[in-house]
């Protein structure tokens, strides 16, 4: 279900954030990723370059007090003005929560640390 949805427009057309909660689990960490990539015609790498990648992604608590793990797909996307997501996953007892923010590359460079801002402001209640 989604919670919220934000959108911003700048030089490179701007970006679509939103928030989404589902009830349970909702799909294996990898298989996430693996679909986010496939939404931004990024190829999905192989088993151990997958792995390699998601080691390197970046994990924080949030001011809710639960682990969120940052998916940074802009490195896979060469061009500034191709389309590209961060992306990040909480995986909590009860739901998952998924905070994605799609646009052009450049768009999600500039604003990264404003999505990730964002995924710290996190809480549940």
């Amino acid at each position: 279900m989604r919670v919220a949805t934000f959108h911003a427009q700048d030089d490179a057309g701007g970006i679509e954030c939103s928030i989404v909660s589902l009830g349970g689990e909702a799909g294996n960490f990898q298989s996430n990723v693996a679909r986010w990539m496939k939404q931004v015609n990024i190829a999905v790498p192989p088993q151990d370059q997958m792995e390699e990648f998601l080691s390197k992604q970046e994990s924080f608590k949030t001011e809710g007090g639960f682990d969120i793990t940052v998916i940074d797909l802009t490195g896979f996307t060469q061009e500034d003005s191709s389309p590209s997501m961060i992306a990040s996953i909480a995986e909590l007892p009860e739901s998952t929560i998924f905070v994605k923010m799609i646009g052009a590359k450049k768009s999600l460079v500039e604003n990264r640390e404003k999505f990730k801002a964002l995924c710290t402001s996190l809480n549940v209640k």
